[in-house]
């Protein structure tokens, strides 16, 4: 199974969540914590992407 490389698939990419009715769910955004990345990514969608972009085998959507 090919992976895509978008946020979510990152091994760099934290997911947010949101707690709704008393359960969290995930939410369409997270940030990167790629310590090398000197441009802070900050928040992103978690369909984008950037050159940084490394595959989680364990994390696979």
């Amino acid at each position: 199974m090919e992976t895509e490389n978008i946020c979510k698939n990152c091994t760099y990419f934290i997911q947010h969540y949101a707690k709704v009715d008393g359960e969290f769910v995930e939410v369409y955004c997270g940030h990167c914590i790629n310590l090398k990345n000197k441009e802070k990514c900050g928040y992103k969608k978690a369909n984008e992407t950037c050159k940084l972009f490394n595959c989680n085998e364990d994390n696979r959507y």
